[in-house]
């Protein structure tokens, strides 16, 4: 009965004990915390010296945004679960050691099957305190080939997270490049807006005056203030959008909030230079397929898709493990105290041949779907190198329109300033001359940066990188001496994506040996209509994809740029493609 309740006692108190209440944080707790989280967002940023250019924006939203930062860690965690993957094709090796104590001899006696009389008295062989040791071996074969093609799964996924961490900076470099020119027209034209918006107050303080000294007929008076608060309602509306573009570049280089700062405004000769890119839409679009982030993705998940059917059908194999250890007891009964164990095991779930088969025609659909999915990502990705660069043409067309308004516009306003000096109008003509000039500069200034986005996408659309190869250091100089080098080179039509003709030599005769496909041309004289003769149609080799010199994208040296160490990715097949959804983010 006293044990009875003892038990009972203890379950409740175990009951008890395991309930958790839930336990907020104080707001001391939140205070502290919220200090912590703003020392260190901006501990590590380098402090602004003076006037930001464009490539050290980019630098500063590479090295420094929060946002990008965490995606940028994703690579990180995929190569650490690389190594962790890895490690399960090592065998398992254990080792052991306890002690055991009962309160007395473990004795036993036998008896007779025969006649049921016992046959020996009571004996032990053991010690009541045992010590023991193992130290045991085991390997299965079947457990290494499913962890080795896991591994070589994992380190696809390595590379596609480098895929993605290029598709970041991509985001980064044209949100940077758009918002840093609006910047710049914010600088250019805040210092304007705010003394016309002091000559509207007085203009309209003026106006009612006359309107309540009955100087002018009311209904005159009336449409006057009412021309004047629609012109002042515009000014503010621009001084509002101009505020804005530079707090939203501040934002991308996690600068502090509320912070002053100004951006380089290019020399009147410089501002307006129109970017340029040295390839034609049908190169583009063949440099888009090989280079683009999305495309390599699906090529590493078609891979893993593929390794997947491999992983699934040697699961249906048995299974052969070696076992084997080295054993110690402390039992004085025992001859031996030190031994050691070998075997062979063989393993066989008859019922994963049924369940197997259906796995490999899953398998092997995740295959057809994953080349489907890239021919379809393939086919947005050309879509969108096409329009890219029609966006970019009608950009170039909308900026030499607005640049011819605001040429129109500045013209009318001297004149109309001219004409105020002889008394011939009034202040608000020249105020209404003024605005319309302001707001043609900023349209201007807006369709420029509009150049720039639309630039900035055809070259995201073919997917170059803002990053050279190689980056000796990390600072903000020295990154965004990197990051002007290789935008340099664009604007002036030298992308780094094709190799130089005389780099890559091609031998036709050894190209058509190799056995490279073979297309019919047709004679333009034999175009009547009637049918083709065998001489009259000639074989050309097909123009073969250029080569590129981002055989695997650049490993831009990001785990040093996020601080954080990374291993290298082990050698993976090289059959393959790849599986991730991304045919919503390309044709986006």
């Amino acid at each position: 009965m006293v044990g009875r309740a003892t038990i009972l006692f203890a379950a409740a108190f175990a009951v008890v004990g395991c309930e958790i209440a839930p336990e907020p944080l104080t707001v001391e707790e939140h205070r502290a915390r919220a200090q912590e989280d703003l020392a260190a967002m901006f501990a590590e940023v380098e402090p602004v010296d003076g006037p930001i250019d464009l490539y050290e924006a980019m630098a500063r939203a590479i090295r420094y945004n929060l946002d990008r930062r965490e995606e940028l860690l994703n690579t990180v965690v995929s190569q650490r679960t690389l190594d962790l993957v890895t490690l399960d094709m090592l065998p398992q090796l254990s080792i052991e050691a306890g002690f055991n104590e009962r309160s007395n001899e473990n004795a036993s006696s036998s008896e007779s099957l025969a006649t049921g009389v016992e046959s020996l008295e009571p004996s032990f062989s053991e010690d009541t305190g045992i010590a023991t040791a193992g130290l045991t071996f085991s390997w299965n074969i079947l457990d290494f080939g499913v962890s080795y093609y896991r591994a070589q799964q994992q380190a696809d996924r390595v590379l596609i997270a480098r895929e993605q961490r290029r598709r970041v900076v991509h985001a980064i470099i044209q949100d940077v490049r758009l918002a840093y020119w609006r910047a710049v027209a914010a600088q250019r034209l805040s210092g304007r807006i705010e003394p016309l918006i002091a000559r509207v107050r007085i203009a309209l303080d003026n106006a009612r005056q006359l309107e309540e000294q009955r100087l002018q007929p009311p209904l005159e008076a009336l449409e006057f203030q009412r021309t004047l608060l629609n012109t002042l309602d515009q000014l503010t509306t621009l001084q509002r959008e101009l505020v804005g573009s530079k707090a939203q570049l501040a934002a991308l280089m996690n600068l502090p909030p509320g912070g002053d700062y100004e951006v380089v405004v290019p020399a009147d000769d410089e501002m307006f230079d129109l970017p340029e890119i040295g390839l034609s839409p049908t190169e583009m679009e063949q440099v888009a397929l090989i280079n683009r982030p999305e495309v390599r993705e699906e090529s590493y998940q078609a891979r893993i898709a593929q390794l997947e059917t491999r992983r699934v059908m040697l699961s249906m194999l048995p299974g052969l493990s070696f076992d084997g250890g080295l054993n110690f007891s402390s039992n004085s009964f025992l001859v031996n105290s030190n031994w050691a164990t070998g075997g062979v095991n063989v393993t066989w779930n008859l019922l994963n041949l049924i369940q197997g088969h259906n796995n490999v025609r899953l398998a092997e659909a995740n295959v057809d779907l994953a080349d489907a999915r890239r021919l379809a990502l393939s086919m947005a990705v050309l879509a969108q190198v096409n329009v890219s660069y029609l966006r970019f043409e009608q950009a170039q067309a909308e900026f030499d329109s607005a640049f011819q308004l605001w040429d129109v516009e500045s013209r009318i306003r001297e004149a109309t300033v001219s004409r105020a000096q002889t008394a011939a109008i009034g202040e608000l003509d020249v105020i209404q001359a003024e605005v319309a000039a302001v707001v043609s500069e900023l349209r201007r200034d807006a369709a420029y940066a509009g150049v720039q986005n639309a630039y900035g996408a055809m070259l995201v659309s073919i997917g170059a990188d803002p990053l050279p190869a190689e980056v000796d250091d990390f600072n903000i100089e020295t990154l965004s001496a990197g990051i002007r080098e290789a935008i340099s080179a664009w604007e002036d039509g030298d992308l780094p994506l094709l190799l130089p003709e005389e780099d890559a030599p091609v031998d036709p005769e050894a190209e058509q040996s190799e056995g490279v496909p073979m297309t019919d041309t047709v004679d333009p004289a034999a175009t009547d209509g009637t049918s083709v003769g065998e001489a009259d149609v000639t074989t050309e080799p097909v123009a073969p994809l250029p080569e590129t010199v981002v055989e695997d994208a650049p490993d831009l040296a990001f785990d040093d740029l996020i601080g954080i160490e990374s291993s290298e990715v082990p050698a993976t097949p090289a059959n393959g493609f790849d599986d991730t959804v991304l045919v919503a983010g390309a044709a986006g």
